[in-house]
């Protein structure tokens, strides 16, 4: 008897453990399976509000860099539908041609602007350049110190192109000319003025270097009505740097501005490494959206 009762004992004790055990192993997986779950869902929504920031962050940077370029397509569109736009260019009312008072206006109010222009179909050009606060423009154009803007011109006539550059000061005196006629620039074969054609609004251009400055740049161009000639807004690569190092995002964030194949044109310290390294940053397009506008 004391046999068959020390047996029983035993197995009541297995079957105890046994029961231990599973319960330890149930409670196990539940408690592993409710960490899996917490941490899922923490990292859900840690996510959400990474998208939440980013978009914040995206939305904010836009609306700063709008704040640049949007003048530019504003002037473009409007300046190319004005009376008379697309008078002819007379090189003795270059002071009187009708673009002349809202050009320097613009120029005076965005000194980011490196330069606006009005290109007609016959070739002839008219261009108003800002050497306001940029020795390197002054430098490149060879400009008096005291020089505020530069009236550039191309006047075609009977198959001859002749390029002048006049230099005026803070009160619209002119205080030297230069005349050329040993150029080759053709601002009907400018891709600015090509892409400014096919659209019916005012088109944001890729990187490309100034003819006038021999620096890399951007251009917002609009085509007058009937294809009689399109007007351009130029911003320089360096303003845009000096614009973009300025916008603070987050402690560890910054901005860049892209091309359409996302191609970088002008990005914060921050964010530079990090176009370096990865194959295909997340993009909010800037040419899009101002142009849908």
């Amino acid at each position: 008897m004391l046999k068959y009762f020390r047996h029983l004992s035993l197995k009541n004790i297995r079957y105890h453990i046994a029961v231990v055990s599973v319960t330890l192993i149930l409670i196990s997986v539940m408690t592993i399976t409710t960490v899996i779950v917490i941490l899922s869902a923490a990292k859900d929504s840690a996510r959400q509000t990474a998208e939440k920031n980013f978009n914040i962050s995206s939305l904010s940077a836009l609306e700063r860099t709008e704040t640049l370029l949007w003048p530019a397509f504003t002037l473009s569109s409007i300046t190319s539908n004005l009376t008379e736009i697309d008078i002819s260019i007379n090189p003795d009312q270059i002071l009187s041609h009708p673009v002349f008072p809202v050009f320097v206006k613009v120029l005076r109010e965005y000194e980011d602007f490196y330069s606006v222009y009005l290109a007609l179909g016959d070739g002839s050009f008219y261009q108003i350049i800002n050497t306001k606060n940029s020795p390197y423009t002054k430098k490149a154009h060879d400009a008096p110190d005291n020089s505020e803007l530069i009236i550039r011109t191309i006047i075609v006539k009977d198959n001859t192109r002749n390029q002048s550059f006049v230099f005026l000061d803070s009160d619209l005196n002119i205080i030297k000319e230069n005349n050329s006629e040993n150029f080759d620039f053709d601002p009907l074969e400018r891709m600015w003025y090509k892409e400014a054609l096919e659209y019916n609004k005012a088109v944001l251009s890729n990187p490309y270097v100034f003819n006038s400055l021999n620096q890399p740049g951007i251009t917002v161009s609009c085509k007058i009505p009937g294809d009689k000639g399109v007007v351009g807004v130029d911003v320089t690569i360096s303003r845009l740097i000096k614009f973009v190092s300025n916008q603070k995002i987050s402690e560890n964030g910054g901005i860049a501005l892209l091309t359409d194949d996302k191609l970088e044109i002008a990005s914060s310290d921050e964010v530079k490494d990090f176009f370096c390294a990865a194959g295909s940053p997340r993009v909010v397009k800037l040419s899009d959206t101002i142009a849908l506008k």
